[in-house]
């Protein structure tokens, strides 16, 4: 609507003229910013990054390697719009999302396939990090799955905590109260112990 434009445009103008920056996350060019009726909303996303950086706003890029964009080509793709408007860019392996991914090595590679596409492109790689995950800080405190913490899939598939496997409790797509699912649910125990988590019994990658 012509009014959720102005607020827009309003925001954008505050944005620029106080120079604050925007972070957006964004794993890919097709996959990415699924929507409520399952359809990617990820060239939507690209978009609009490009209209409020015509405006003259500020932005960088945070990418998860996930299974959705591994073998894609969307990490190259994303390293193309990355050089071409010059955005810093973080790439992270979230270590929940790679216990027991059986493509850990080709999301690698295609890391390093952007890696040498940014080089040759001339971009400036002080503006381009990559970072390995391992988010123990809540999980030192005791286990949080199911109290302080969800998992929600790319498929919108809702789990206590992402090393779980199974059924999922509900579906964010389809499910009304999401709380009281977790409440209802059996399938899980609420709070696992250290010696069962697939997070503290798969090794690091630094260890290997």
């Amino acid at each position: 609507s012509r009014g959720l434009g102005d607020v827009y445009k309003r925001q954008i103008r505050y944005f620029v003229e106080n120079k604050i920056g925007c972070g957006v996350s964004l794993d890919g060019t097709v996959h990415s910013k699924i929507d409520i009726n399952g359809n990617s909303t990820s060239k939507k996303v690209m978009e609009n990054i490009e209209w409020f950086l015509d405006e003259g706003g500020r932005c960088n890029i945070l990418t998860v390697l996930t299974d959705t964009n591994v073998e894609t080509g969307e990490i190259l793709e994303l390293a193309k719009f990355v050089v071409k408007h010059d955005l810093p860019w973080q790439v992270n392996s979230d270590i929940f999302v790679m216990l027991g991914n059986d493509y850990i090595e080709q999301m690698y590679q295609d890391v390093i396939e952007a890696i040498e596409y940014l080089t040759k492109s001339g971009y400036n790689m002080k503006k381009f990090s990559f970072q390995f995950l391992r988010p123990c800080s809540s999980c030192t405190d005791g286990c949080q799955a199911g109290r302080r913490l969800l998992s929600i899939h790319t498929d919108g598939s809702i789990y206590p905590c992402q090393t779980c496997e199974g059924d999922p409790i509900a579906n964010i797509m389809t499910c009304d109260n999401i709380v009281n699912a977790l409440k209802r649910q059996t399938a899980y125990p609420i709070g696992y112990n250290y010696e069962s988590c697939l997070l503290y019994t798969s090794p690091s990658p630094r260890d290997s």
